[in-house]
């Protein structure tokens, strides 16, 4: 899990990648492109961006990150409310014994303060989008497209999984298929051998080098004088 970094040395600026701490810096919460810079990356992993039922029948635009690390959730919020946002932290579910936070703001600040994040996930940049765009429409209207959104999301979830699967199962078969291929080089290895051809020749042969021969060969006699013993074993 990360969160991006931005620091400011001399006449440029770069930003790099670390691993998340337990709290978020002084240094970064005092500084603001320094703070929305770490606060897009944590958002990038844990954050969301949504539109609920507002008064008036509107749409209202949402933000929240949740984490297991309940002071990091906090660091963050009391970076937002030195910029003026209100929200808060609390227990929004149990995983594996430990308690997920969810740090929120209010719908009023969400689209001045998300417009400052500096993101990365091309899924969380298009959700910013659609919020910015969607925020204080009427609710009929703006339900719809975000749900379609969401579905458009979710199928490409799933495609990528789907691939990812599809991916796995065909380097599985190719390595089947490389081990078939090198068992088959062995038998053959020991047939020719024990015809009476040099090692040499059968390295040439199979593409493989006389040493591979060898091994190849001592390999195979050990099978066959296991599976014999095992034979002899069961008609005794």
């Amino acid at each position: 899990m990360e969160y991006r970094e931005h620091q400011t040395p001399g006449d440029g600026s770069f930003k790099f990648l670390t691993s998340l701490p337990t709290r978020v810096k002084n240094g970064i919460l005092n500084d603001n492109k320094s703070f929305f810079a770490a606060l897009g990356g944590f958002s990038d992993a844990e954050g969301y961006f949504g539109l609920t039922r507002g008064r008036n029948q509107t749409a209202a635009a949402a933000f929240g990150v949740s984490n297991s690390n309940f002071q990091i959730c906090n660091d963050f919020f009391k970076g937002l409310r030195q910029r003026g946002c209100s929200g808060g932290v609390y227990g929004l579910r149990e995983v594996d014994g430990q308690t997920q936070w969810a740090l929120t703001i209010s719908s009023k600040d969400v689209i001045p303060m998300v417009d400052q994040l500096i993101l990365r996930h091309e899924e969380k940049i298009a959700a910013r989008n659609l919020v910015r765009r969607l925020a204080g429409t009427p609710w009929d209207e703006a339900c719809p497209k975000y749900k379609a959104f969401r579905r458009e999301i979710k199928l490409g979830r799933n495609a990528c999984v789907l691939a990812a699967k599809r991916e796995y199962e065909n380097r599985k078969r190719i390595r089947q298929i490389k081990i078939q291929l090198e068992q088959e080089i062995t038998r053959r290895a020991h047939s020719l051998y024990v015809a009476g051809l040099r090692p040499q020749f059968i390295a040439t042969l199979l593409g493989r080098s006389q040493r591979t021969i060898y091994r190849r060969v001592a390999k195979e006699n050990d099978r066959i004088q296991t599976q014999r013993k095992t034979r002899e074993q069961a008609d005794q």
